[in-house]
């Protein structure tokens, strides 16, 4: 999924000087495998990582000669800023099934690294 936002920030008393762009990217892959042991037994191991990557940094769209006129009261603050975050899923359930009866048992590990 990818959502651009552009040219935030602008109008009222905010000037176009002020104005900036993010981008985020999320990749999410998911994979499930059951695994039957026997005629009453389930297993079902998981593996999820998503991935997601949010970019910002000024707007581009400033008039050049008001970018000019601007440029050193709009210089603080006007860097690029790129941040990516990793998810990581790791579960695992087991199904025992007897006449009217069932018991699920499972375990789940959440995993989370980011970085700017």
């Amino acid at each position: 999924m990818n959502n651009r936002l552009l040219h935030q920030g602008i109008g009222g008393f905010n000037l176009a000087d002020r104005g900036f762009n993010t981008n985020t990217v999320d990749t999410p892959s998911a994979s499930a495998t059951p695994r039957f042991l026997g005629a009453t037994t389930v297993n079902e191991a998981r593996l999820g990582v998503t991935s997601i990557n949010v970019s910002g940094g000024p707007s581009q769209r400033c008039p050049r000669f008001l970018y000019l006129v601007l440029l050193r009261v709009a210089r603080a603050g006007r860097s690029r800023s790129i941040q990516t975050t990793s998810n990581l899923e790791i579960g695992d359930n087991l199904s025992l099934v007897t006449g009217k009866h069932k018991l699920k048992v499972g375990m789940q590990i959440l995993g989370r690294l980011s970085k700017q």
